[in-house]
């Protein structure tokens, strides 16, 4: 982990303690909340099967992946996904939560990104008289 393509090892990034709880709360929302894709019948064509969402990925991680564009494989991926591709694999996200649950920092090269979404939902909160 820590490896960027195209770039070395990134540096250690401590997590300010008063995000800790918050990505904490982040880590258990992404393992809980994943895009589910399913096979239902179509209305078109009796003998047909489309795919139909049923549950989405968390706002902020998609937010995360659209910063982080890939390039797509083929014409026929963009015409399939409503989203693009992108170069953030979830199992990445995921060890970098982990590890700053258990160290309280990581070499990941999306910390700061994940630093700035905690603290993101932290003023949304407040905003709406909850407080942290």
């Amino acid at each position: 982990m820590g490896h960027h393509k195209g770039q070395g090892k990134t540096k250690r990034r401590y997590a300010p303690k008063e995000l800790l709880e918050t990505l904490r709360y982040m880590m258990w929302d992404l393992i809980d909340n994943r895009l589910e894709v399913c096979l239902v019948a179509s209305d078109r064509d009796p003998d047909g099967q489309i795919r139909r969402v049923f549950n989405r990925n968390l706002d902020w991680y998609r937010n995360l992946c659209s910063k982080y564009p890939g390039r797509s494989k083929s014409h026929k991926y963009r015409l399939k996904h409503e989203s693009t591709p992108t170069k953030i694999r979830r199992i990445r996200i995921l060890q970098a939560l982990r590890t700053i649950e258990t160290k309280g920092y990581c070499h990941s090269y999306y910390a700061e990104d994940l630093f700035e979404i905690a603290q993101e939902i932290i003023t949304a909160f407040e905003e709406q008289g909850y407080s942290a």
